[in-house]
C-alpha cells in the first residue's frame, strides 16, 4: 500500500455502508465539553435527505425528532416521504414500523407497494384520496437551526424568528403527491421545552387528506376529538389539532390487509381526516407536548 492509497481507504468509512464502523469503533471517553460542542440539530443530505433534532445530548429525558424527505426509488426504501419519529422522556411516541418480511409473495415485484409497511398508509405522513405516494418521487429538506422557524410565507423557505426553537425543517412533498396536490409542504419544528409541531399546507387538492401517526401508546380522545392524550409507561403526551380543516382525531387499527404480513400487534394509528376547502386548500397543524 502506498501513502496515496491511505486517504481513499479512510474515506470509505465516512458514509454509506462503511459508516457502520463508526459505531463499532466508537470511543466512549467523551467529556461534557465535547457534548457542548456537538450541534443539537443537523441535516444529512444524500439519497435520503433526513434531519435530526434533540433538546440535549446529556439529559436522558431529552426530546428527539427525526424527520425525512427522501427518494422513493432508493433501494429497500418505503413510500415514507415526510415521515417523522418523536421521542421524549425516554419514550418513543411516534413510531416507524420498519421493514416487513422480504419473502412475502411478490415483494420485489408489483405487489411490493400493496404491503402495508411499504407504503405511506402505515407511515407518519399524509395519504391523499387513499392513494400511494409517487413511486419516482425525490424530495429534499430545507433546514434552519436554533432561533428560527420555517413556515408559510412568500417563498417555500420563509423563515421567521422564534428564539424558543431547537430547529425547524421543511420538505416540499409536491413530487411525492404528484397529480394529487400541486403544492404539498410539511414543516417539522422541535422546541426547547421538548414539544413538537408538525404543520402541513396543501393547495390544489380535490380529495380528502389523512394525517397519520403510528404509536404504541394508549390513546384517549377528548369529547370534541381535537385533543388526544397518549399514555405509555406512566408518561403522558398531549396531541392537539390546532386548525379546523381536520375536524377531529380518530383511532384506527395498524393491522395490515393480509395475515401474511407483520400484524403490528401493540400498535395503533392516530389519524385526522381533512376535507379541502373550495379552493383546494388544506392546512393541518398538530402540536405535541409532554405532560
Amino acid at each position: 500500500m502506498t501513502l496515496l492509497e491511505v486517504p481513499e481507504k479512510q474515506n470509505r468509512y465516512q458514509s454509506g455502508r462503511g459508516a457502520v464502523f463508526q459505531a463499532l469503533w466508537y470511543n466512549p471517553n467523551g467529556t461534557h465539553e465535547d457534548f457542548a460542542e456537538t450541534p443539537l440539530a443537523q441535516k444529512f443530505s444524500g439519497i435520503q435527505d433526513i434531519c435530526t433534532m434533540r433538546t440535549s445530548w446529556t439529559d436522558p429525558n431529552a426530546a428527539f425528532l427525526g424527520f425525512k424527505g427522501g427518494n422513493n426509488k432508493a433501494n429497500h426504501g418505503h413510500l415514507d416521504i415526510g415521515s417523522f419519529v418523536y421521542e421524549v422522556n425516554g419514550i418513543r411516541w411516534a413510531v416507524d414500523l420498519g421493514a416487513d418480511n422480504y419473502n412475502l409473495p411478490g415483494f420485489w415485484g408489483q405487489q411490493r407497494w400493496n404491503y402495508f409497511r411499504q407504503n405511506n398508509r402505515s407511515h407518519n405522513t399524509l395519504v391523499i384520496g387513499d392513494k400511494l405516494q409517487n413511486l419516482e418521487a425525490d424530495c429534499k429538506i430545507h433546514f434552519v437551526g436554533s432561533g428560527a422557524k420555517l413556515g408559510f410565507g412568500p417563498s417555500l423557505t420563509h423563515v421567521r424568528l422564534e428564539q424558543n426553537t431547537v430547529a425547524s425543517a421543511m420538505v416540499n412533498m409536491a413530487d411525492a403527491y404528484k397529480e394529487q396536490a400541486p403544492v404539498a409542504l410539511r414543516y417539522a419544528t422541535l422546541y426547547k421545552d421538548g414539544s413538537v409541531e408538525i404543520e402541513d399546507f396543501l393547495n390544489g387538492v380535490t380529495e380528502p387528506v389523512r394525517w397519520g401517526m403510528v404509536t404504541q401508546a394508549e390513546i384517549e380522545l377528548s369529547e370534541d376529538g381535537k385533543t388526544a392524550i397518549l399514555s405509555q409507561r406512566g408518561q403522558k403526551l398531549r396531541v392537539v389539532l390546532e386548525d379546523d380543516y381536520a375536524e377531529k382525531f380518530e383511532i384506527v387499527s395498524a393491522t395490515p390487509p393480509t395475515e401474511a404480513e407483520n400484524q403490528n400487534r401493540g400498535h395503533s394509528m392516530l389519524v385526522a381526516h381533512a376535507t379541502p376547502c373550495e379552493h383546494g386548500v388544506v392546512r393541518i397543524r398538530v402540536v405535541m407536548r409532554p405532560m
